[in-house]
């Protein structure tokens, strides 16, 4: 029996597809992660079940020659007849922990307990603050001894990393005009669409007759810190219920509040709620416990056991926790920053309101919003703002 034909046994077994009597073209996982400490190769995947490490010398070679689809056969024609059944084996291992998948369109599923991918977000999130903690705790001694026990620097673990990382980032970029069209073709918006009507931040709460924009499963999912897809002057009104505070202040929110200004007609308006600081605030220096406890009634996920203070600056914004995301809020807004903000981003007017009080009938939706109604003592817990172009 030949070399290739033993391969193709070994990877029939192992569950890889075949046609033709030929077996499947493999490739290098995008999520292989490959590091040399001690004299071995460790290989592993965010998606394969285990972590294979080898010092067989040929396995970078035979890795190499996944970089693009290759037969896993003719591969290892390449090497010498001595060293083919050891890196037939290799070649199978690396398969089955995910660091080559077949090149068809094929993909390997996730294990059952493999995390999630927002928990892994998470756990980066929070582990680059606690990293950051510690590198500046001692200071010098961890590049000295990082390199001493690995003989790589600490700036070149860093750029590793953030190569991964700026690496994914450019993929999703290079995705995101294509799903982005993708949506407006199926909700029939054209590049030449007029008087259009934005309800950003929709949540599960859709306006009819308005593009219901949010994360995915919005009827248009989009991260708002994205340009937005609409010609300038396309859009009459703009509503947003209690998401701009879930921005950091003042480099997301200026922008944001830019692309809203880019897209609106002249004489449209963007009708803006966000929780009132400065009600907020005098709860606080006036010791109205009624007012926290209440606001329990709205927000029940709200934690009972914490104090004034600690209610009044999460509630503001202070010390998100990075892993938070887009879930915890950024910044705390009176009406006079506000305003301020708006007023710099471009905007001509910008009118106090009140729930339900808009003088322009279409945007008398507050009730959408499933907290802009929330209420204590007469006062409303939100901040009702418009601003015109």
């Amino acid at each position: 029996m030949s070399d290739s034909d033993r391969l193709r046994l070994r990877l029939a077994d192992a569950g890889a597809p075949a046609t033709s009597g030929h077996v499947t073209r493999l490739v290098i996982a995008p999520d292989a992660v490959f590091r040399f400490i001690s004299g071995q190769l460790l290989i592993h995947t965010g998606t394969g079940p285990k972590l294979h490490a080898t010092a067989n010398q040929g396995v970078p070679r035979l890795l190499a020659a996944f970089a693009r689809p290759a037969e896993p056969a003719q591969v290892l024609a390449a090497f010498s007849p001595d060293e083919r059944p050891a890196l037939g084996d290799e070649l199978e291992k690396l398969r089955r922990v995910g660091a080559l998948r077949p090149a068809d369109g094929g993909s390997v599923a996730a294990t059952d307990d493999s995390p999630s991918i927002e928990a892994q977000l998470a756990l980066i999130a929070d582990a680059i603050q606690r990293v950051a903690g510690a590198l500046s705790a001692m200071g010098p001694c961890a590049n000295e001894r990082l390199v001493s026990d690995s003989g790589v620097s600490l700036p070149q673990r860093i750029t590793a990393i953030t190569a991964g990382v700026t690496a994914l980032e450019a993929e999703l970029n290079a995705l995101r005009s294509e799903f982005i069209a993708a949506q407006l073709e199926r909700l029939n918006i054209g590049a030449d669409a007029r008087g259009l009507r934005l309800h950003l931040g929709c949540g599960p709460n859709r306006l009819p007759g308005w593009i219901n924009i949010d994360a995915h499963p919005a009827e248009l999912a989009l991260d708002l810190r994205w340009q937005l897809p609409f010609a300038t002057g396309s859009v009459e009104l703009v509503f947003m219920s209690h998401v701009f505070e879930h921005l950091y202040y003042p480099e997301e929110a200026s922008a944001v509040l830019a692309e809203i200004h880019r897209v609106l007609i002249d004489g449209g308006r963007l009708r803006l709620i966000v929780p009132d600081i400065e009600l907020c605030i005098n709860a606080y220096v006036e010791r109205n416990e009624a007012f926290f406890s209440q606001r329990r009634h709205t927000w029940k996920w709200w934690a009972p056991a914490t104090t004034r203070l600690e209610d009044f600056l999460s509630y503001a914004g202070a010390g998100p926790r990075a892993s938070h995301f887009l879930e915890g809020h950024k910044f705390g807004y009176d009406f006079e920053t506000l305003k301020h903000a708006l007023l710099r981003a471009g905007f001509s007017s910008v009118l106090r309101s009140t729930y339900m009080g808009s003088d322009v009938e279409a945007l008398r939706i507050d009730d959408a919003s499933g907290v802009a109604g929330a209420s204590f003592d007469g006062h409303h817990y939100s901040l009702f703002v418009e601003a015109i172009k």
